[in-house]
């Protein structure tokens, strides 16, 4: 087996998996953005802020 062929086929296989990777990344920060832009807004410092005891 040619040693060469199998090094390029390795870097291959990384390269996709790091495509991969940085797809997953991206999806992870648009749903980050998107949950953080749907909640309530945090209280200002020194406000009191209801807490759910249930939760």
């Amino acid at each position: 087996m040619n040693i060469s062929a199998a090094a390029g086929g390795a870097d291959a296989l990384g390269q996709a998996q790091l495509i991969m990777m940085r797809k997953a990344m991206d999806m992870a920060l648009n749903n980050n953005a998107k949950l953080l832009s749907s909640m309530p807004p945090a209280p200002n410092p020194g406000q009191s802020g209801t807490v759910d005891v249930r939760a």
